[in-house]
């Protein structure tokens, strides 16, 4: 049986990862996904899709995928939060 992933930690390790260029972006994409809360998977999307190499079709399609799951959170002051933090790390 595998350890439990911890949503913050994987979150800032995909978002490392994206920065230097060096991860294969459909594998970040993955991992972010996979994500356990829907918190982090938005962040981790939003983050990624400002990944220079991704082409600006996928970026969008990154950035909605991300601002769709903003809904899922259902308490308000979390919900709030993610959208700041989207807006802090948004171009």
């Amino acid at each position: 049986m595998g350890k439990k992933q911890h949503a913050p930690s994987a979150y800032r390790k995909i978002i490392k990862e994206s920065k230097s260029g060096k991860a294969d972006l459909k594998t970040l994409i993955a991992e972010a996904r996979n994500l356990s809360d829907p918190y982090y998977v938005s962040l981790a999307l939003f983050g990624i899709s400002n990944d220079g190499r991704l082409g600006r079709k996928m970026a969008n399609q990154l950035k909605t995928e991300s601002l769709n799951l903003v809904q899922k959170e259902q308490r308000p002051w979390r919900m709030a939060e993610l959208i700041v933090s989207i807006c802090k790390i948004s171009k």
